[in-house]
């Protein structure tokens, strides 16, 4: 699917839905992509961090790449939509950032992220 299909899923389902369909393999690669491009991809982040978490490997690549994508939009104004879930994958994130055992690039990715919730004003996410 392009950058429009996935945006016109993301608008349609919303991040919560698309997370749902993370399971089902028939809908997995473009429920992951399109949550990249929702406006409410926050509420998603808890979710996608604890699949990082517990898969290591292509799936923790593709997962990093979609927070990046969301994290690239302009942040929204007004009530943070998952305080909560924001801070478990905060820490979520945390531990793919410091497993050892895992390929250079899953860590960084995981850096990368880290540094781009900090940016907008998650502190936990710098420590």
């Amino acid at each position: 699917m392009d950058p429009v299909d996935l945006s016109a899923l993301a608008a349609s389902e919303g991040a919560d839905q698309l997370a749902s369909r993370l399971d089902d393999p028939r809908a997995h690669d473009a429920a992951l992509q399109a949550i990249g491009y929702a406006d409410d991809a926050e509420v998603a982040y808890a979710r996608l961090a604890r699949r990082a978490k517990e898969r290591p490997g292509v799936e923790t690549s593709a997962i990093l790449d979609v927070f990046e994508r969301s994290l690239e939009r302009p942040q929204r104004r007004g009530e943070i939509l998952d305080d909560e879930g924001i801070h478990a994958a905060i820490a979520d994130l945390r531990l793919v950032a410091h497993d050892e055992s895992r390929k250079a690039e899953e860590r960084s990715l995981a850096v990368s992220v880290l540094g781009r919730l900090k940016e907008r004003g998650y502190a936990d996410a710098g420590r």
